[in-house]
């Protein structure tokens, strides 16, 4: 059965409570990718389509927690694979690490994955790292965090399918850091054993109070607003320490958002606090 046509309303008022809980800003245009992300979390809580859940969010004096989280959710991008952008873990690789882990010798070298998804991006620091010489007697500790809970719960289990497994990750990498459990790899228990993890809103105030050396906020800027990303990079400032690293996508960049960072000459994707 094709799904009903929306009308402007309706989009307009899912756009406005999804920028308003979470930052992510919906192009014009995506009425049919609400519609078809929508429609099945709609039908789950009980409703026979996105309008008579719209109406009845209309006539609730409050919106359930349960159910804004999960309209976020439906309308986020999850798309991830390991060592996505491989010139910016080549930086990482060749220059922050090994100058993280110069300056905080017998210290923990602590870093955020602020967008985690399904955790290739995490567990793709921790065998750069493992294999960086100057990290060989580091204490690595990493936070994993994510706005949807399902995306924690996925990285947590750190478990992935065949054809997950091979996006973007060598036979050599699969065999040293993965253990094979029928169709699925396995991260190893000692990467494993370095991540901590956390449902977190980006746009929300921060559970943090010991600054991280390293942050990964990538490919998340492009979904937000410039008056979010501002917010966003204000914040991220202060919980990172003066002299550690943030870490953007390529496509990204804080020039013309915020003057709390400069680029790291020559090293895509890295910069630091100004």
């Amino acid at each position: 059965m094709t799904p009903t046509a929306l009308t402007r309303e309706t989009v307009d008022y899912l756009r406005e409570l999804v920028q308003r809980e979470s930052g992510i800003a919906i192009e014009d245009g995506k009425d049919y990718l609400v519609l078809n992300r929508v429609t099945p979390l709609a039908q789950e809580l009980g409703f026979p389509d996105v309008t008579q859940l719209v109406r009845h969010l209309r006539r609730s004096a409050t919106t359930p927690p349960g159910t804004v989280v999960a309209l976020v959710s439906a309308l986020t991008t999850n798309e991830t694979s390991w060592f996505r952008d491989p010139a910016v873990f080549a930086a990482l690789a060749d220059h922050a690490l090994p100058s993280l882990a110069a300056a905080r010798a017998g210290r923990p070298l602590r870093m955020w994955s602020a967008a985690c998804s399904t955790g290739q991006e995490v567990y793709s620091l921790l065998i750069a790292a493992s294999e960086t010489p100057a990290c060989a007697a580091t204490d690595l500790q990493v936070l994993a965090s994510d706005i949807n809970p399902a995306m924690v719960e996925r990285a947590r289990a750190a478990r992935y399918s065949d054809v997950e497994a091979v996006r973007g990750l060598s036979p050599e990498r699969r065999a040293r850091h993965f253990d094979q459990v029928g169709t699925e790899y396995v991260v190893a228990a000692p990467l494993r054993a370095k991540v901590s993890f956390k449902t977190i809103n980006l746009t929300r105030p921060y559970p943090i109070t010991t600054p991280f050396d390293l942050v990964l906020l990538r490919n998340v800027l492009i979904y937000f607003d410039v008056a979010t990303k501002v917010e966003v990079l204000t914040r991220v400032r202060r919980v990172i320490a003066p002299d550690g690293f943030l870490v953007l996508g390529t496509a990204e960049s804080t020039l013309g958002i915020s003057d709390a960072w400069a680029p790291v000459a020559g090293r895509r994707g890295l910069y630091r606090p100004a």
